[in-house]
């Protein structure tokens, strides 16, 4: 009983700690070599490590995804580095809002872009519908990528942003879009080929050269020495034709 008390309040403290704090961000700017953003202008400045676990949407599903998605195969002599970022199809960093929805924009960012790349730029896809519509995940209470991109093989794509604008917050799937557009024929980018498991540093590279992938990555919090470690998901997903 001591420990399941002593658990709780550790759980207690940490949850009401600062996330972002002026003694560590000037740490940070003394021992890494990485711009950090100053104290006064970071956007999670007075935010508690509970206010910020809702960002934190990655729910894995209990089925084992690798029995169903085909590996890809490796390439040789791959560049040193890529940027994708400097291509004409990045359309930018959205932002989630008080909604544990990275899953959806993480899928809707590759979606867009890889469509685009494929010279059928749509601009940005709706992370609402996903967020609304595909019941296979859990909206702004987190969902999974794999999942996610059936939903989208299943609709023949995604609507726009226009069609479905961002809420930030579960809603009820509508039949029409928000610009007057026909709700069915707005769903562009389909994965026709469905998508691939990227699960080594030699098939992360090779899932890149056609493109962005979609990648979580285990969330580090520093608080006042202890290192409390959130892993989620750990697969690459890539389109094989979107």
């Amino acid at each position: 009983m001591r420990t399941i008390v002593f658990a709780l309040l550790l759980a207690a403290v940490f949850a009401s700690e600062m996330l972002v704090t002026k003694e560590y961000t000037d740490y940070l700017k003394k021992h890494v070599s990485w711009e950090v953003v100053d104290y006064e202008d970071n956007v999670f400045r007075g935010w508690t490590i509970e206010e910020a676990s809702m960002f934190l949407g990655a729910v894995m599903p209990t089925q084992d995804e690798d029995t169903y998605v085909p590996s890809v195969s490796v390439k040789e002599n791959l560049p040193s580095a890529i940027n994708w970022a400097h291509s004409s199809c990045d359309h930018g960093v959205g932002n989630q809002g008080n909604c544990g929805s990275c899953w959806a924009f993480a899928t809707v960012d590759m979606l867009s872009t890889r469509c685009c790349m494929q010279g059928k730029d749509h601009g940005w896809l709706a992370p609402q519908e996903l967020v609304s519509c595909d019941k296979t995940n859990s909206g702004c209470s987190g969902g999974w990528a794999s999942l996610a991109l059936k939903y989208v093989i299943s609709k023949k794509g995604l609507v726009h942003e226009a069609c479905y604008p961002y809420k930030g917050a579960n809603a009820a799937c509508p039949n029409q879009c928000t610009d007057g557009k026909n709700w069915g024929a707005s769903h562009v980018c389909n994965c026709v080929g469905g998508f691939k498991t990227c699960n080594t540093i030699a098939k992360m590279k090779t899932c890149l050269q056609s493109g962005p992938v979609i990648r979580s990555v285990p969330i580090v919090l520093q608080l006042q020495g202890w290192r409390v470690q959130m892993r989620l998901q750990r697969q690459l997903r890539e389109p094989a034709r979107c």
